[in-house]
Parts: C-alpha cells; sequence; structure tokens
C-alpha cells in the first residue's frame, strides 16, 4: 500500500492537484492544495491541523485494508499482487495485532493496555510522522500544480529541507530533512544526501531555480504553520 500510495503517486507528481495522493487524502477535512475547492472551516486550519495529524497513523490502519480489497488506492490502481505480497499483508496485519493490541491488553487490562500502550503510542506517532513529513512539501514557498514542468524542476520547487547541518535530525528523520535530495534520487541511501546536497545547491544557483531550505526544523514548522494559514484563506 505504501509503494502505490507513496512512490507511485506522489514522488511521481509532488503537490499535483490530480495525481498526488498526499494533496487531497486529507481534503475535505484540511487545504494542502490551493486548487481544492474552498469550505468555510479552513479560515480555521492553521490552529487544529496538529489534532489531525495525530491520526495520520490510526487512519491507515483503516485506508491499506481498504486499498487492499479494492486493489486501488484513491486513483492509483494496485500492480498485481505477489504471493509474498499478499502473505505479508496478512500476517502483518496479525503481528501488528498481537504486538500492539493483545499483548499490552493482556498485561495492562482494557484501560491502561488500550488507551496508554496503544492509543496514546500512535496519537503521538502519528503527530510526528505527520510532522515530519508534511512540512517538507507545504511551506510559504513550495510550488503546486507543476506536472508540466520539467521533472526534475519539479521535485525541487515542491520540496524544502530543513536542519541540513543537524546530525541528530538527519539520523532520526531518516534523511527526510534532505527533503529535495530525497526526492531526486530516492533510490539512493539517505547516508549520501548531505554531500550530494551540495552539488544539487550548486546546480540550482546555475539554472536560478530555488532551493528551498531552512536551518532548523523550528523554521520549516514555522512556515509551514503559515503556509497551512494561507491555504485556508479563500481564493
Amino acid at each position: 500500500m505504501w509503494r502505490h500510495q507513496h512512490v507511485v503517486s506522489h514522488h511521481a507528481y509532488p503537490n499535483d492537484i490530480e495525481k498526488d495522493t498526499d494533496t487531497y487524502s486529507n481534503f475535505p477535512i484540511l487545504k494542502l492544495n490551493p486548487a481544492l475547492q474552498h469550505r468555510w472551516y479552513m479560515k480555521y486550519q492553521h490552529y487544529y491541523y496538529p489534532l489531525v495529524y495525530c491520526f495520520l497513523g490510526l487512519s491507515y490502519y483503516i485506508d491499506d485494508v481498504r486499498a487492499f480489497w479494492k486493489r486501488q488506492y484513491l486513483h492509483v490502481p494496485l500492480q498485481p499482487l505477489r504471493t509474498v505480497d499478499l502473505v505479508t499483508f496478512y500476517a502483518g496485519k496479525v503481528f501488528f495485532g498481537i504486538l500492539m493490541i493483545v499483548v499490552p491488553l493482556y498485561l495492562h487490562g482494557l484501560w491502561n493496555g488500550f488507551w496508554y500502550y496503544f492509543l496514546l503510542t500512535e496519537l503521538v506517532g502519528g503527530e510526528f510522522l505527520a510532522s515530519v513529513f508534511v512540512v517538507s512539501h507545504n511551506t510559504e514557498e513550495i510550488a503546486y500544480n507543476l506536472d508540466k514542468t520539467d521533472w526534475a524542476e519539479m521535485q525541487i520547487r515542491s520540496s524544502a529541507n530543513w536542519s541540513p547541518q543537524s546530525t541528530l535530525w538527519w539520523l532520526v528523520s531518516g534523511g527526510l530533512n534532505f527533503q529535495i535530495e530525497h526526492h531526486l534520487f530516492p533510490g539512493i541511501c539517505h547516508v549520501h544526501y548531505p554531500a550530494i546536497s551540495k552539488i544539487v545547491k550548486q546546480t540550482c544557483q546555475e539554472f536560478k531555480i530555488p532551493y528551498n531550505t531552512h536551518e532548523s526544523y523550528w523554521d520549516i514548522y514555522t512556515s509551514h504553520r503559515e503556509g497551512i494559514r494561507k491555504l485556508g484563506l479563500p481564493a
């Protein structure tokens, strides 16, 4: 499910209103693309979006099952599933259910096992995951709907880096703080992103393409919040 939603759809067409599932999967709760239809409550989305982010992890447990049975993730049809895909899906669900639900309930009872060890873990994890993922494609300077642009330029203009000098964030995010390089070279191990970024930045300067980068996570998160606010305003 992740391969179809993230790799096939998002990586090929970041921030595209019709092809990137990430840009409209949260609609109509959130407006993450200026081309989406406006709803009156979206002018408040820069206040409530952190709450929505909390449920990212939980939503996947429903969406991936639904997509699996429909053999389609939103607009992306699933490629033929191999036996190993089917086994991984079913076995993974069983293993997850035992590890994350059955074991906590057995060891800590219904109240503590569910509310503390499962739900709280999922809400915090969802908030962290979304806050790391979404900020890189929804800031003030990010471009949208560039499907007719050169592929590499589209990847650069629709992405933003953060904390490029931070080894901690580089390790914790798995290199996602180098989001531009991640989109240009998704098949290259992230340990090479810091070195590659110097070449990419120089190339962007040569071709006068903006190389969006923020010096800290706080900087990009602040810009992300402002970008969310502007997206929520009426067109």
